[in-house]
């Protein structure tokens, strides 16, 4: 007696092919959401390190704080070049508080630079026509005052420190820096008393700027960090 054996028809495994196709279409954004969740933490974590750094060296510095610029001796980083390298950043008054080139750079930087944040031009930097805070002490709300921020420097180096319009300054309602997306269209920050955030950019045409002074009347990320880098 002869037994049937059984197989699968056309019909079957083109439906077969086609629920296949769509379970791998579900989960792969998933998948590169999970991703960049676990790179938004190490870029949280990063910038967590330097800002306990930052608040060393005001404790070992009679409360002043390290220079956000990048060219004065007391300055984190200090780039003597027109191209920045890991040896600029060891040659910063922080490197010897943070002791690894790694914590400078975030995770989803796709730029090639070794270094993806900026510090809060107002905290010991230029001020930019105001005068900026230069002691630990001076800061009011640590909690929603910005330390540092990833940026989107189009540049081979990043100089200097990140500058926008304050509310009534110098440049007000423009993006004289700006911050990056790299993180699902966001940008992780950190703050004086140490935690980070990451947020989403609420404007679409934050993500699509690519120079210096863009205007920005009315954006509600421009808003935002206006807040955040002058809370006093």
């Amino acid at each position: 007696m002869f037994s049937r054996r059984s197989a699968f028809t056309l019909v079957e495994l083109m439906v077969t092919l086609a629920i296949m196709i769509t379970l791998i279409a579900i989960l792969i954004p998933s998948m590169a959401r999970a991703k960049e969740s676990a790179r938004i933490a190490m870029c949280s974590a990063n910038q967590h390190q330097l800002a306990v750094a930052w608040r060393t060296y005001a404790g070992n510095n009679r409360q002043d704080l390290v220079g956000s610029h990048t060219n004065r001796a007391h300055d984190w980083v200090k780039i003597s070049a027109p191209v920045e390298t890991e040896q600029h950043i060891k040659d910063g008054a922080l490197f010897p508080y943070s002791k690894n080139v790694g914590l400078y750079l975030c995770p989803s930087d796709p730029r090639g630079y070794p270094r993806s944040y900026s510090l809060n031009n107002f905290l010991a930097g230029t001020g930019w026509g105001m005068t900026p805070i230069t002691r630990i002490t001076s800061i009011p709300n640590p909690a929603r005052t910005m330390l540092m921020v990833g940026e989107a420097d189009p540049r081979d180096w990043n100089r200097g420190s990140f500058v926008i319009g304050i509310k009534g300054g110098l440049h007000d309602g423009k993006w004289v820096d700006w911050p990056s997306s790299f993180h699902l269209d966001g940008v992780v920050h950190a703050f004086v008393d140490g935690h980070a955030e990451n947020r989403r950019h609420e404007d679409p045409l934050t993500k699509e700027i690519v120079s210096f002074f863009t205007p920005a009347p009315n954006s509600p990320d421009l808003a935002y960090y206006q807040s955040v880098m002058h809370a006093w």
